[in-house]
């Protein structure tokens, strides 16, 4: 599928069909397509955008979210910090930029081990891949 070419984000960079390979909504996903772009809110800025399309199949949905880039590398940040925090192997729980520090927290001590095991799961199907491609392309630079 197409992803649009005339609304305010401005595709660039397109990968369509990402719905074929959405993690655990494989071809089933309504996340058509990612993008990075001139961002909607200001065509000097950057964006990266996740196309998706209406659960009727009838037009594009105003749930397509468009990011900053720093916020697409702060979301893979986290994911990754989280990972090394749950297996103990990292023992830096922040995010940090310009000397200032944000912890990342578990909320819900209750929910944790639940959260944990899903994680797991999760993480064994879907992300070692990634991480994968994500270090092979960090070492690139």
């Amino acid at each position: 599928m197409k992803i649009p070419r005339h609304l305010a984000h401005e595709p660039v960079v397109v990968l369509e069909g990402y719905d074929k390979i959405d993690g655990s909504n494989v071809n089933n996903s309504d996340a058509k397509g990612l993008s990075l772009g001139f961002a909607q809110y200001n065509n000097r800025d950057i964006s990266a955008k996740v196309w998706r399309y209406s659960e009727s199949g009838k037009k594009w949905s105003r749930q397509s979210e468009e990011l900053p880039l720093n916020r697409v590398l702060d979301l893979a940040l986290l994911i990754l910090k989280t990972k090394l925090l749950l297996n103990g192997n990292f023992k830096e729980n922040t995010l940090s930029q310009n000397d200032i520090s944000l912890n990342i927290d578990f909320e819900d001590l209750k929910k944790v081990e639940e959260f944990k095991t899903i994680f797991k799961n999760y993480d064994s199907k879907y992300l070692n891949e990634r991480i994968e491609d994500l270090k092979k392309v960090i070492n690139q630079l």
